[in-house]
């Protein structure tokens, strides 16, 4: 098993991903190096010097694609391994910004588009001290020291950017750091470190019960105060103050985090590459081995999948989750549980921890005899197709973080096809295509192209800033008679885009509407209830109309609806309410009016009753004779009439159903003709003033 992690990824990364994109793909073919800038200087720990000596320059070598025209583009430092020694007393075969991955990662980097920077920073530590507590304080301090550099360089850049006129051609706002090894726990520290007292927790106090790392002493964690040791030297000088020290990425290659809880919402995305066969460096949690000469246990740490985990527990990698489909991010996400940006490196053996690394085994007095490769020819080959592998999988990420898409403009028509109708032959009919660019970038329209000569367009070019829009006007001007279909080709900078379009050429439009309903017949019913009823109105022309009003005349109906166009074949809704205030009969008329079409009418009819069933006891107030009759009657309600206001006369049938209504005056007596009725038991109800009264007859 310990095989396949590297077999499957040589495998994979010998598929090149298709198309070229900048920061993703190699475009630029030559790289230009500016060696050995100074971008700080500082105080380096001594062993002659009563610990600590003059400050000296700390430098970085700069790595710029040649023939670009980008003037602002994200920067990758490199922070290199090496134990905080130099090399070779290091023990290991690397340590410097010349190391051959570094200078390899950084040529690759700088050919995808990047500015690559292969940063030294300060060494030195005390191996030779009595005591394993004294070698590993003195260690951690040198790591302090890692990332206060770090954090300088990244300053400098930005007085170079803001002061000197951005010499580099850097972008400020996309900053990663990138460590390797030792360079890997320095860029962690920085990624997670951002009080000093996350790190006053047990595991890194002294024996003496004092903290290793004292501010005092060597200044706080981003190298911008003074530190002072007991012998008055100066442990720490600021560096490069009045600029901020934060990064937007980091990557960590076989390194580990001094202690998980510095991991927080305010880390940065981070990736992770280690193998889980690492010795020197826990994959989960454990004791960080210094490898060398001593291989001096330091502190417990947290390695590559702890540190993954947290950080997807806490959403911080969750820019990582966008959909990669190239074969390396294919691969890595089968294997690493569904920690994103945890890529678990393929390694021969516990031993063979850096497989990204080459060198020449018979001239390197660190080289390993019992490595599984040990040719300088085998090793080359492997270590860069393990960079190859590495850098295909973080630029895939750096390109989401960073937001490296270069700006776009993107084209937003607001139809997605035009209907012109019905048009008279000679008769314009114009349709408006909004055009808005929802991008970054300037959209430029260089044609638009009808292919009908009946169709015209007001503009036929221009050019859009992002968030601008242009209204295009089509004109349709038929000469005959017909159907008319076609495209509307919009070209632009960003290709071509398409709108349909239909059209209908008539000798004369007929222009036609009607209602599903000359009358509506509320019924009666209670007073202070409303009845709905729904009246459709359809265009049964060959041209659209639209509705402009619709009325009725009195306060007790009233009709809601849309003033809507409406097309050929289609209809609109209007509802229409009635709501009696007293007893009595109420008419009225629905008027629908358009914009093309004579007035529509329908006929309203309704009426109002007490609210009293038929099953009340008789009334004596009023008689009717002859009873039985053959529907001719007469109506005495000599005690029942009172005031002047009509009264509503309203017959039920045996069960109860209403059959029909009519106002009567208001008088002593009058005949009514109900010869109308079939022969039956028929109730008469009637609602006036002074209230409700109810006579059965019967009419044979």
């Amino acid at each position: 098993m310990k095989h396949l992690y590297f077999l499957i990824i040589l495998l994979f990364v010998s598929s090149a991903l298709a198309g070229q994109t900048r920061y993703i793909d190699k475009i630029f073919d030559e790289v230009q190096r500016t060696d050995s800038i100074v971008y700080c200087n500082n105080s380096y720990f001594s062993l002659l010097a009563s610990n600590f000596d003059s400050p000296l320059p700390i430098h970085m070598n700069v790595y710029e694609p040649v023939g670009d025209t980008e003037t602002e583009r994200p920067v990758v430092i490199y922070a290199h391994t090496g134990n905080f020694l130099p090399n070779p007393a290091n023990g290991v075969i690397g340590g410097t910004f010349n190391d051959s991955c570094v200078v390899y990662t950084c040529m690759e980097l700088a050919k995808r588009g990047f500015v690559a920077i292969a940063a030294d920073y300060r060494l030195g530590w005390n191996p030779l001290a009595p005591t394993q507590p004294e070698r590993a304080k003195s260690i951690i301090r040198a790591a302090y020291r890692g990332v206060q550099d770090m954090r300088a360089l990244n300053r400098y850049l930005r007085i170079t950017y803001s002061e000197e006129g951005n010499p580099f051609g850097i972008d400020t706002g996309r900053l990663v750091l990138y460590g390797q090894g030792t360079g890997g726990y320095i860029s962690l520290a920085v990624a997670s470190l951002d009080d000093y007292n996350e790190i006053l927790i047990n595991k890194f106090f002294s024996e003496d019960g004092l903290p290793m790392v004292q501010e005092a002493i060597d200044g706080n964690i981003f190298g911008t105060s003074v530190g002072t040791n007991a012998n008055g030297l100066i442990v720490n000088h600021i560096t490069n103050p009045g600029y901020n020290s934060d990064y937007h990425m980091t990557i960590n290659l076989g390194g580990a985090v001094g202690d998980s809880s510095w991991i927080d919402e305010n880390t940065v995305p981070t990736i992770s590459v280690q193998s889980p066969l690492d010795q020197f460096a826990p994959y989960t949690q454990g004791f960080v081995l210094v490898s060398g000469n001593q291989n001096l246990q330091v502190v417990e740490v947290q390695g590559a999948y702890v540190n993954q985990q947290k950080l997807n527990n806490l959403g911080v990698n969750d820019v990582f989750q966008d959909p990669l489909t190239d074969p390396i991010s294919n691969y890595v996400n089968s294997i690493n549980d569904g920690h994103y940006g945890l890529f678990p490196i393929g390694s021969l053996s516990a031993s063979d921890s850096a497989p990204w690394e080459w060198y020449d085994p018979a001239l390197n007095p660190n080289a390993d005899p019992n490595a599984p490769l040990q040719t300088l020819e085998e090793l080359r080959e492997r270590g860069m197709l393990v960079v190859d592998s590495i850098l295909t999988y973080f630029t895939a990420r750096a390109y989401n973080v960073l937001d490296l898409a270069p700006p776009m403009a993107i084209i937003n028509v607001s139809q997605e096809s035009l209907n012109f109708g019905f048009v008279d032959i000679n008769d314009t009919r114009d349709r408006t295509l909004t055009i808005t660019n929802d991008g970054d970038a300037t959209l430029e329209v260089s044609d638009i192209m009808i292919n009908s000569t009946l169709f015209t367009a007001d503009v036929s070019a221009f050019s859009l800033e992002p968030g601008e829009s242009m209204d295009v006007v089509i004109s349709f001007t038929p000469t005959a008679a017909g159907i008319y279909n076609g495209n509307i080709t919009l070209t632009t900078n960003l290709g071509e885009t398409v709108v349909p379009f239909t059209a209908e050429a008539v000798a004369e439009t007929v222009f036609a509407a009607s209602a599903d309903a000359t009358d509506l017949d509320f019924g009666t019913f209670a007073t202070g209830e409303t009845e709905e009823i729904v009246v459709t109105v359809n265009n049964d022309g060959t041209g659209p109309f639209t509705v402009t009003a619709a009325s009725v005349g009195t306060a007790e109906y009233a009709v809601v609806g849309d003033l809507v166009e409406i097309p050929v074949g289609g209809s609109a809704a209007f509802t229409v309410s009635f709501s009696p205030p007293n007893p009595g009969v109420y008419s009225d008329v629905l008027t629908i009016t358009t914009d093309a079409t004579e007035p529509i009418t329908v006929t309203l009819v309704g009426g109002g009753i007490w609210v009293t069933g038929i099953n009340e006891v008789f009334n004596t107030k009023i008689n009717v004779y002859p009873n039985p009759s053959n529907g001719q009657i007469q109506l005495d309600m000599a005690d029942f009439s009172v005031g002047t206001q009509p009264v509503l006369v309203t017959i039920y049938d045996a069960v109860g159903k209403m059959v029909g209504y009519q106002m009567v005056e208001n008088v002593p007596s009058q005949s009514l003709d109900l010869s109308i009725l079939d022969s039956g038991i028929y109730f008469l109800r009637l609602d006036g003033e002074q209230g409700s009264a109810l006579k059965k007859i019967t009419v044979f």
